[in-house]
């Protein structure tokens, strides 16, 4: 919470909360708004404010000021008064769907406990303030008591704000962590069973798209074909903001080049060149990768279980040898021996000892009786090379349907600081009709044996040019 403080700016952070109804402290003699807010250590809100805060959230973002009554009507003189409450947007749609799916996940993982109300979608925060140390030491305070025990809890239609605890922290009232989860709990259980309305759910606003992300990515990426199906979520996103990278932690591993192969007394030895050490794999790159990104703070922790992750679930980086497509052996060395006959094809792939979704389709040479070998398919010595989008992500649909109708190439190829674009076969799809409203496109470019994917976003939302 403090770290996503810090990047905020000031003047966005006053707007925000003060159009929820809640007014900051400020640093004496300034405007600056303190990060311990982020946490909630100051002073200046109640439950009301609260409720009526999170009942923006929860009504899509439009805050109205919190009254008790709509309307008097005097019997004497006929007259009426209306109440015409503070009303205003203080957030996208977008926003206010997703803070509430978040706290509603809160919920039903069994973070927070509200009780369950039948057919309707609940959501909730809870908050903890502590108690200064040198004031609990000096009025002999336990070291174990708390300030004070906080709980929001709400649906479409309703929102709860409770406060627990001492209005003055003593010796003789004082509350601990204890006992202000088991009362808000208890409280927020019963309130929310008797006052929220059943069968009430949020609806997805057509401001937020869902797409299938890789978890512990970040940034966030896309899947890969070969991911883990117990790494891969289905996230909301606010349209125009899907992530467009595929994951390269798992990605198909590249084929080893070179296989050669010269006879022996018994049999054949089989040699090749290994493969680069992959990303997902390279110590180095990601002793770098965690000290760079939201693990940075626990690098060192991260890392650990990265590394105890690949050791378990990759294995060691190999290759397997197949012989006219029977599997043979596999090794984490260059060389293999083969005893016995060979003639036909030889086939190595570069594999994980231990995962085999990610496994090379193979370099293939044909063994001939002279001795001599021709490769065969997925032989071709491959090529690395770049593609710069001709234009930005996310891209405008129009600004898309204007490079397809005029035949305008969807970006340009480099390989070893070249343009080998005209020498490239660039093909597309869309992940959906490519006449929505939004969709992604997906890029396939081959140049001299070597198949990249890439992809952006495209939308009716989006204005741009480039």
């Amino acid at each position: 919470a403090i770290e996503t403080f810090q990047k905020v700016k000031q003047e966005n952070i006053k707007e925000f909360v003060t159009n929820l109804g809640i007014t900051p402290e400020y640093e004496k003699g300034s405007d600056y708004i303190n990060e311990v807010h982020a946490i909630g250590g100051f002073q200046g809100v109640n439950p009301k404010q609260l409720a009526a805060a999170y009942a923006t959230f929860a009504r899509g973002g439009t805050y109205i000021e919190p009254h008790s009554f709509t309307k008097v009507e005097y019997i004497n003189s006929d007259e009426t008064y209306t109440v015409k409450p503070i009303k205003r947007k203080a957030m996208s749609d977008s926003t206010a769907f997703m803070i509430n799916m978040i706290l509603k996940y809160a919920v039903t993982s069994g973070n927070i406990s509200t009780g369950t109300v039948s057919g309707t979608d609940v959501a909730s925060k809870t908050g903890t303030s502590s108690l200064d140390s040198n004031y609990a030491k000096k009025n002999g305070i336990p070291s174990s008591a708390v300030k004070d025990s906080w709980q929001v809890t709400y649906s479409p239609d309703y929102a709860i704000a409770l406060w627990y605890g001492c209005e003055t922290t003593t010796k003789d009232c004082y509350i601990t962590m204890n006992d202000g989860t088991s009362a808000r709990r208890s409280i927020s259980q019963v309130l929310g069973k008797n006052i929220l309305k059943q069968n009430s759910k949020w609806k997805q606003p057509s401001s937020v798209v869902t797409a299938q992300i890789e978890l512990e990515s970040d940034p966030l990426v896309l899947p890969s074909e070969c991911t883990p199906s117990n790494l891969i979520s289905t996230e909301y996103f606010k349209k125009g903001y899907v992530p467009t990278q595929k994951s390269t932690r798992f990605e198909m591993l590249p084929n080893p080049t070179n296989v050669k192969y010269k006879e022996t007394a018994s049999g054949i030895e089989i040699t090749w060149d290994k493969v680069a050490t992959p990303k997902a794999i390279d110590t180095d790159y990601l002793t770098d990768y965690f000290s760079k990104n939201i693990y940075k703070t626990w690098a060192d922790k991260y890392l650990n279980k990265r590394i105890e992750y690949n050791n378990s679930t990759l294995g060691d980086l190999a290759y397997s040898i197949y012989i006219n497509g029977n599997y043979v052996a596999t090794t984490t060395n260059n060389n293999y021996i083969y005893n016995g006959s060979a003639a036909g094809e030889i086939t190595i792939k570069t594999v994980y000892t231990n995962y085999s979704a990610c496994n090379s389709e193979g370099t293939t040479i044909v063994v001939t009786p002279s001795g001599t070998t021709s490769p065969s398919t997925g032989g071709d010595s491959k090529v690395d090379f770049s593609f710069k989008l001709n234009g930005s992500n996310p891209m405008s649909k129009s600004y898309f349907n204007n490079l397809i109708n005029n035949n305008i190439s969807l970006g340009t190829v480099v390989s070893n600081g070249v343009d080998v674009t005209k020498d490239a076969t660039i093909t597309y799809e869309c992940n959906d009709n490519c006449n929505a409203d939004e969709f992604i496109v997906i890029i396939t470019v081959k140049y001299k044996g070597t198949t990249k994917e890439f992809s952006f976003n495209v939308s009716d939302d989006i204005d741009n040019t480039e």
